[in-house]
């Protein structure tokens, strides 16, 4: 039976159940006995399957492999106002036919439904792409060795944090209740007493293995349960470490990333560069030459430049260096972010193994104090208008 199927049978089965409850005349044995029949034919995986249903059916998993665009209306032409990412996800707003308006994130647009997975769909690719997580519903919750309240705390953690699921491990079949008059009914003063020590013994688990009520500054939720038999959640706390948490205090569910809007992914990929550009600058300053490093980014702009032309090049950084108002070393000023294409796209890399020897000579002559542009910081292309005080050499204009 596809899921569909399943989420009619399994609404109109409980629809039904919840009418004869109520107690509604008019209902005749005829009912009653359909709805046993209607019930004889859900499994526990069907109720967990309807459980899913109810929780995805308002929920999209984008269905790509990089991303695709949200746009402001539902058409191919309009204006993109961000993007979905592979293993994001949203709820749905509205459907129309061959759009979906979602939300995710500060995203909120229409979607191509040809780039979405919706309902079980999404939650079955969820499982094979995303981290299944448990977060922290509690503070002071606890981390235990192994699957019981009995067992030692290996560490607390605060309400809103994130733990990779291992396993999910479900409650033992309750024992039927012992007959009266039998031996096991009964409780013995020595089982009180004994219970009275294990929980002794939890406190003191408290002070050796984690954090305790008085540290935390409240108590755990866990140690109030009647039902040691609880289901567990088996989670990984630290690079490998793991332990087991009680499931009533955490929620268990996929991962989805959230979209991003255009705003959002200019400042991520600025960002990203200025770290790039950061690592670039440390790993040149620990190993690097500040002639090579000069010499390269005159190649990679001025390569094809008469010689004045890249020393020319070499002057604006040196003159930068110089000036007070950008950075006092060679590699500062170049690895800066947005001042040299080169540093950022990774061209200058490609020449730090080896620039040319006019480019290394035009780099030493501009440390050394030569310059062709007088105390002029800036370059562009020529052709482009930076006004009045400037100077054109080969196919640059410096100013």
């Amino acid at each position: 039976m596809n899921s569909k199927g399943k989420k009619g049978l399994l609404c109109l089965a409980m629809c039904l159940v919840w009418l004869s409850l109520c107690g509604f005349e008019g209902l005749d044995i005829e009912t009653t006995a359909g709805v046993g029949s209607w019930m004889d034919q859900l499994t526990g995986e069907d109720i967990e399957e309807f459980k899913i249903l109810e929780e995805w059916e308002d929920r999209v998993l984008a269905n790509i492999d990089d991303y695709v665009n949200v746009r402001a209306e539902a058409n191919g032409e309009a204006t993109i106002v961000g993007r979905l990412f592979k293993g994001d996800g949203g709820y749905v707003l509205e459907r129309q036919e061959g759009w979906t308006r979602i939300r995710s994130g500060n995203v909120e647009g229409y979607v191509s439904n040809d780039y979405l997975l919706f309902g079980m769909d999404a939650y079955e690719q969820a499982q094979l792409e995303l981290t299944l997580v448990a977060t922290a519903t509690t503070s002071g919750l606890r981390i235990r060795n192994e699957a019981s309240t009995d067992s030692k705390i290996l560490k607390n953690v605060e309400k809103g944090t994130k733990l990779l699921v291992i396993e999910e491990i479900l409650a033992e079949p309750e024992e039927p209740a012992p007959e009266e008059g039998s031996d096991e009914g009964e409780t013995s003063e020595e089982s009180l007493e004994a219970s009275q020590e294990e929980a002794l013994v939890e406190g003191e688990d408290d002070e050796a293995g984690g954090m305790s009520e008085e540290a935390t500054g409240e108590e755990s939720p866990e140690e109030n349960t009647d039902t040691p038999d609880s289901e567990w959640v088996c989670v990984q706390y630290a690079e490998e470490k793991t332990g087991y948490v009680a499931a009533e205090y955490v929620t268990v569910q996929y991962e989805l990333g959230e979209g991003m809007t255009m705003e959002e992914i200019k400042r991520k990929e600025e960002e990203e560069k200025r770290e790039k550009l950061k690592q670039q600058l440390a790993s040149f300053q620990a190993n690097g030459n500040e002639v090579v490093l000069l010499a390269a980014l005159i190649q990679a702009e001025a390569g094809g430049q008469p010689y004045e032309g890249k020393v020319a090049v070499g002057a604006v950084v040196m003159n930068r260096v110089k000036s007070g108002h950008y950075p006092n070393t060679i590699a500062e000023v170049i690895y800066a972010p947005g001042q040299f294409g080169p540093a950022s796209n990774g061209t200058l890399a490609r020449y730090l193994g080896g620039p040319s020897p006019s480019c290394m000579q035009a780099a030493q002559d501009a440390i050394n104090g030569y310059t062709t542009v007088g105390s002029y910081t800036h370059f562009r292309r020529a052709g482009v208008d930076v006004g009045g005080n400037s100077i054109i050499i080969g196919s640059h204009v410096f100013y």
